[in-house]
Formats: structure tokens, sequence, C-alpha cells
């Protein structure tokens, strides 16, 4: 597997895990928000680094839209895309970079729920 294809699925797996711990860990609603503050901010660094590392394996120039993807991302990931694919791909990857986000509150919903169900 490729180290840009780790990323994504490291942070997939890190909202899996602290949605499966959220049961134990949080007891009201500001503190499922703080974690999702967190979630949010580990995210963002993992969005950054996979920018830098998808450009260098497919040997483009990382534009300057890389701090933009780590801190917006919902503007910043179609940016890369447009800046560095034809628009055909540009369009697929930013449809599944939707995808993939909305895998995020899936999973953290998916781990919260199982752990409820197991010790419940």
């Amino acid at each position: 597997m490729r180290p840009s294809r780790k990323v994504p699925l490291g942070i997939f797996v890190a909202y899996v895990a602290v949605g499966a711990l959220s049961p134990f860990l949080a007891h009201s609603r500001s503190d499922v928000r703080d974690l999702e503050f967190g979630l949010g901010f580990c995210a963002a660094i993992g969005l950054f680094a996979w920018c830098k590392l998808d450009s260098q394996e497919r040997g483009v120039t990382c534009p300057m839209g890389a701090l933009l993807v780590g801190t917006i991302a919902v503007i910043g990931v179609p940016y890369y895309f447009l800046r560095t694919m034809p628009f055909r791909s540009a369009a697929l990857g930013t449809l599944k970079a939707i995808l993939y986000y909305l895998s995020f509150g899936v999973g953290f919903g998916l781990g919260s729920v199982t752990t409820d169900a197991l010790f419940a």
C-alpha cells in the first residue's frame, strides 16, 4: 500500500476507534463535541501530510493549497485536485473525497453503536 493511501486509512481508523471509545469518554454532548474537535484537528494534520505524499508519489509540484487542504479540506481538496489533475479526474477525485468525508461520521457512529451494543 502506498504511503499516500495509509494516511487516509489511518484517519478513518482513528474515527472508528474514538467512536468506539466515546461511550466511555463522553458523558455529555459537550464531551462528544470536544472529541470531534480533537479528531478534526488530527484529520487536518493527516490531510496536509496526505497532500504532500500524494504530490510526491505522482511527481507533481504540491501547490500552495497544501495548507488549505489541511485547514479547510472542503475547499482545499478540490483545489488541489483541480490544480494537479485534468478536470475529469479532479471531479472524480472530489466525489471520492466527499464520500470519504462522509465515511468519518459513519465510522464514528459505527464504532459508538458497536460499543454500546457490546457493553449495554
